[in-house]
């Protein structure tokens, strides 16, 4: 791919740059710790996918889709330290580092956005060599050792919350293209609302038919996006 010094990427992170959904991870940890919904376990976490798939899809609102997740779970700091320091690291794929410093080194620059939370979207970031300036997330609202739900002012919580941030960045970079690189609603918004040049469709881990209908690209590995990039 030429010219890579001229363009900035935007990447999701969810069953994108990770092959899970980090949220829902950490949901079905606080549900094995949770003697009341223990039971239940399976019907809690098919309800948990069908919310989050109808957030990612644009059925529901982004805001609404967390807001029902939290409602199901009781998450403490243990659960997210468990799942930060034992399970994270195996979900990332690490052909998006070789993407990433392919980029940088070409000149590109490269920028996280997400509707996760940063206490894992950060380690993400740092794994795959993205700079913490460059990396933003949603953030938990916790007391002492609970967390009682999240930042409703962080503008990631709206569906169009990514093209607001990105609007900011193509300020600072105003010659450059935007290339967004995702597999929900609310990163297709960023090409639709004009503010992303294109939107490439990411579904190794998922896929939403009426998003790859109107990708610009379409990718279904990062081997295959690690060698359209490099080539």
């Amino acid at each position: 791919m030429k010219n890579l010094e001229n363009i900035i990427f935007i990447f999701d992170v969810d069953s994108t740059l990770v092959k899970t959904e980090t949220l829902d991870d950490i949901i079905e940890i606080a549900v094995d710790n949770d003697c009341k919904c223990k039971d239940n376990k399976d019907l809690i976490m098919k309800n948990i996918k069908e919310i989050t798939d109808l957030g990612m899809s644009g059925n529901i609102d982004f805001e609404t889709s967390l807001i029902k997740r939290f409602e199901i779970a009781h998450i403490l700091q243990k659960h997210l330290n468990f799942y930060n320091e034992k399970v994270l690291r195996k979900y990332i794929d690490f052909n998006f580092k070789k993407i990433i410093s392919f980029i940088q080194e070409s000149g590109g620059n490269v920028f996280i956005i997400s509707g996760g939370f940063g206490d894992s979207i950060n380690i993400i970031a740092d794994e795959l060599g993205v700079p913490l300036e460059s990396t933003f997330a949603n953030e938990f609202i916790k007391d002492k050792d609970c967390v009682v739900g999240f930042d409703k002012n962080n503008c990631l919580v709206k569906n169009d919350g990514k093209v607001s941030i990105t609007k900011n960045i193509k300020f600072k970079y105003p010659n450059k293209k935007v290339i967004c690189i995702g597999d929900g609603n609310s990163d297709y918004l960023i090409k639709k609302n004009g503010v992303a040049d294109e939107f490439w469709g990411f579904w190794q881990n998922t896929k939403r038919n009426s998003l790859i209908k109107v990708a610009n690209q379409n990718f279904y590995s990062s081997k295959e996006l690690l060698e359209f990039i490099t080539n």
